[in-house]
C-alpha cells in the first residue's frame, strides 16, 4: 500500500489530482481556468497512470471527473498547438491515450461535473458509465474548422452513442445535453451537483467488490469486437481462476468473497 506519497504511489501529473479511496482511484482533471484542458505533460502522465493502474491489483475501479463546475474536460489544450499542422490529427497522441483508458481492465466511471467539448467527448466515451450534473453540454467542433475528427475516436463515439447522435455531434453542428443522452443510455442518470461524487463513488465501490478477472474479461468483450477465439480465451481464463472457486465457495458458505484477481 502507498505511504506518504501525496499521489498515493502513482506518478505526479501536472493539473491532475489523484485520490485513492479504498479500492477506488479518483482522477480529477484540475485546470479549471482552462476548462480542465489536458496539456502534453498531463497527457503523458495519464498515459503512465494507465499502466500504473494495470500494475496495481489494489485498484479495482476508477472515477474520472473534473474540477469546478464549468467543464469535465475540454480535451487537449489547444494553446499548445502554436505549430499546428493538419496532419497532427492523423497521428493524435491524445486519441491514443484516451483509447488506452477505454481499454483499461478496470471499470471507469465518468462523473461529469461540467461540459464536454471536443476531445472531452472522447474522454467521456472512454468511460464505462457516466453520471452527469444537469445541463452538461456535449460538442465536437472539428467540422467548423475543416478537419475530420480522429478516425479511432469517431468509431468509438459512433458505437457508444449510436449513429444518429454521433452524426449530430460530428457533422451536423449540434450541441447535445446530458438530458438528451439519458434516453440512449450514454448518460446513466442526471444527478444534483452536490451528490455527483458520492453517487459515482457508490457505483465504483460496488464494481470494486466484484471478481477482477471476470470484470476485466467482460469489459473486454463488451467494449471491443472480439472474435470467437478471443471470447473463448477470456471465458477460459476466468473459469480456471482462483477467483471463480472463491466466488462459489463464498456462495456456499454465505459469506462475502475475498477476490484476489488470480
Amino acid at each position: 500500500m502507498p505511504g506518504d506519497n501525496p499521489n498515493h504511489g502513482f506518478s505526479t501529473i501536472p493539473s491532475v489530482r489523484i485520490e485513492r479511496i479504498g479500492a477506488v482511484l479518483r482522477v480529477t482533471f484540475d485546470a479549471p481556468a482552462s476548462r480542465n484542458a489536458i496539456g502534453t505533460e498531463a497527457l503523458n502522465g495519464l498515459d503512465r497512470l494507465a499502466d500504473e493502474i494495470v500494475a496495481d491489483p489494489e485498484v479495482r475501479a476508477v472515477i474520472l471527473t473534473g474540477a469546478g463546475d464549468r467543464a469535465f474536460t475540454s480535451g487537449f489544450d489547444l494553446r499548445e498547438l502554436a505549430d499546428f499542422r493538419p496532419e497532427h490529427f492523423m497521428r493524435s497522441h491524445f486519441s491514443d491515450v484516451v483509447e488506452k483508458w477505454a481499454r483499461l481492465p478496470r471499470p471507469v466511471i465518468g462523473a461529469l461535473n461540467g461540459h464536454c467539448m471536443g476531445g472531452g467527448v472522447h474522454v467521456a466515451v472512454a468511460c464505462d458509465m457516466r453520471l452527469s450534473v444537469p445541463g452538461v453540454r456535449f460538442m465536437i467542433p472539428a467540422a467548423r474548422f475543416g478537419f475530420v475528427y480522429v478516425p479511432g475516436a469517431i468509431s468509438r463515439i459512433e458505437r457508444t452513442l449510436g449513429p444518429s447522435f454521433a452524426a449530430q455531434l460530428l457533422y451536423l453542428d449540434a450541441e447535445l445535453t446530458a438530458e438528451q443522452l439519458t434516453g440512449n443510455g450514454f448518460v446513466h442518470s442526471v444527478v444534483a451537483p452536490e451528490t455527483l461524487q458520492d453517487q459515482a463513488m457508490e457505483v465504483a465501490a460496488r464494481a470494486a467488490r466484484l471478481a477482477p478477472l471476470a470484470v476485466a474479461g467482460m469489459k473486454e468483450l463488451v467494449r471491443e469486437d472480439p472474435d470467437a477465439a478471443r471470447i473463448a480465451a477470456v471465458v477460459k481464463r476466468c473459469a480456471d481462476s482462483d477467483d471463480v472457486r472463491e466466488g462459489l465457495a463464498a456462495m456456499r458458505e454465505k459469506r462475502a468473497p475475498a477476490f484476489r484477481g488470480q
